[in-house]
């Protein structure tokens, strides 16, 4: 799963995650789609630490951040 962009303050952003890192798995599960990852996330649940596998160019990462409520879509 590329990591496209970051919004400010957010889990990605506070677990060090930047634009074109890959995240290949949520606590150990292998996620290969925005759905994969999002379901990885939800499953979890809100106020949970999760542990992120992540690529950044050919080095791996080993990141972890507290998952949030996800933010209302603008304009809705």
């Amino acid at each position: 799963m590329l990591v496209d962009r970051t919004l400010e303050d957010s889990p990605a952003e506070q677990a060090g995650l930047r634009p074109g890192d890959v995240i290949s798995a949520v606590e150990g599960r292998a996620v290969s789609s925005t759905q994969e990852l999002l379901e990885a996330v939800a499953d979890a649940g809100p106020g949970t630490e999760i542990a992120l596998d992540v690529w950044r160019g050919s080095e791996r990462i080993a990141a972890r951040t507290t998952t949030a409520e996800r933010p209302a879509m603008a304009g809705r």
